[in-house]
């Protein structure tokens, strides 16, 4: 069981701050600072300097829950993945299902851009 954690808060918008940076307005750091850890990766994209961008648009309740879910689980298990990359997880997790359910376990053939039809398709 995990610790309770206060969502809410991780969800508050950061106020811009008003007055200028006193480190920055120094001009010199007073030490090195440490470099941050890693964000994670979705393990099937490797590293390259490039990632394609992705425009949906979805239920503004679905969102809404997909925003919840994710801070619910980066609270609870303290991972350091962007609303990207745990978008990215939840598609390859999608995508690992119809492989397993449509094509007999094989990868499904991929498309690039403007070849899905846009809107909703006629039964």
């Amino acid at each position: 069981m995990t610790p309770p954690v206060d969502i809410d808060a991780l969800a508050t918008p950061l106020k811009k701050v008003k007055e200028p940076d006193p480190v920055i307005a120094l001009g010199t750091p007073t030490s090195t600072p440490e470099p941050p850890e890693p964000l994670a990766r979705p393990a099937n994209v490797t590293v390259t300097d490039t990632l394609d961008k992705l425009t949906i648009r979805l239920d503004p309740a679905l969102l809404k829950q997909a925003r919840g879910a994710y801070l619910t689980e980066l609270a609870a298990i303290g991972a350091r993945m962007t609303w990207s990359g745990w978008v990215s997880d939840a598609i390859e997790a999608a995508v690992a299902r119809v492989e397993n359910a449509y094509n007999n376990s094989e990868p499904v053939r991929g498309y690039g851009v403007n070849v899905v039809p846009k809107g909703r398709m006629q039964r």
